[in-house]
């Protein structure tokens, strides 16, 4: 028996061994498609006793090389729905589809934003400067939550905004399909930019073209959103991915660098949301000598990506400014680009 009990002890030791020699030897992957995000590798590894950093980054390669992580993460995921765990890693697991976790907006950056928006109102009263704060999915689709799950109340976030001098465009009324939201991603599908484009038009007192004269077309019926990479046991069906079509002799500059308007060759990897543009820039710059506008000055966070095309028609100049990546002040932004309106597109929690 002791003979038996030491067999396994060495067999055990020998395997984690093995495990362990195979997670820092062998082949490293700097990013996870499926929890997307970058992940530690041995080429990282920076030996200081001092800090006591070593350890706690040698321990992360282990865990984060681990072979066959993807498979151990989602049988994980699925194991802990089976247990009635719908609260996973920032998301919630609702009726056919997944939610980001928002339980209370930031609302120090909210106020930060809006002062700065009435300074600006106030000091151009010649421009008119519109905000449309965008409620999450969580917000509008309460009945296909989680029972009891808590999410947040944006209505604190448009008080903010209510203030004199500012257009406010309150989408709480608009985005209420689960058709307007991605089920397994954060941000808003075609349908959902449509109507918030509508109401941008209706706010300036304008109709705005019916969707199918948009031509919209489907790029993608596969894709999988960063919710479920965060719950990625979770039995959610893809989304489909669409764009509308872009008026001949549009260009985009991104960061200074000319970029298609629709980046198709993000539908190979795993963030099909990324055919819009390519992802997130400092400042993006779409122009359409044909279009009839002058200047609109678009301060945005992602939502925007989807949003854009739409406005292509309508303006001759499009700067969308991502603040995350930029510190030009407002004012000087709208001297820069001579602005003749302002919108403020971003999501209502003022998340990432």
């Amino acid at each position: 028996m002791k003979k038996l009990q030491i067999t396994f002890f060495a067999l055990f030791f020998a395997l984690l061994a093995l495990v362990g020699a195979l997670s820092l030897f062998g082949p490293q992957r700097a990013f996870s498609e499926t929890e997307n995000r970058t992940l530690k590798t041995r080429d990282s590894l920076k030996f200081t006793l001092a800090s006591g950093r070593f350890a706690e980054d040698f321990e992360r390669v282990l865990c984060e090389q681990f072979p066959g992580r993807d498979q151990t993460v989602s049988a994980r995921s699925a194991a802990l729905l089976l247990t009635g765990r719908t609260d996973q890693n920032g998301a919630y697991v609702g009726k056919g589809r997944l939610f980001q976790k928002i339980t209370a907006p930031d609302l120090a950056a909210a106020q930060r934003e809006a002062e700065k928006l009435k300074g600006l109102a106030s000091s151009r009263p010649d421009i008119p400067v519109y905000v449309m704060p965008v409620p999450g999915a969580a917000a509008q689709l309460g009945a296909l939550l989680p029972k009891y799950a808590p999410v947040y109340d944006p209505a604190p976030v448009y008080d903010l905004f209510s203030a004199e001098g500012l257009r406010l465009i309150d989408l709480r009324e608009t985005l209420t399909s689960p058709e307007d939201y991605f089920k397994t991603d954060h941000h808003w599908t075609l349908s959902g930019a449509y109507k918030a484009y509508a109401a941008f038009r209706a706010a300036k007192g304008e109709s705005a073209p019916s969707l199918s004269a948009f031509t919209p077309q489907t790029v993608s019926r596969s894709f999988y959103g960063t919710l479920s990479s965060k719950v990625p046991g979770a039995r959610v069906p893809p989304d489909e991915v669409r764009t509308v079509a872009v008026p001949a002799g549009v260009t985009a500059v991104a960061d200074g660098k000319e970029i298609p308007v629709y980046d198709l060759a993000a539908l190979e990897g795993k963030d099909h949301y990324r055919v819009f543009f390519g992802g997130n820039y400092g400042i993006l710059e779409l122009t359409n000598p044909a279009a009839p506008g002058g200047t609109l000055l678009v301060l945005r966070d992602s939502f925007a990506n989807c949003f854009a095309p739409f406005l292509l028609g309508d303006y001759a100049k499009i700067v969308l400014v991502d603040e995350r990546y930029t510190a030009v002040s407002l004012p000087a932004l709208v001297d820069a680009w001579a602005a003749d309106e302002v919108l403020m597109l971003r999501e209502a929690g003022f998340g990432s």
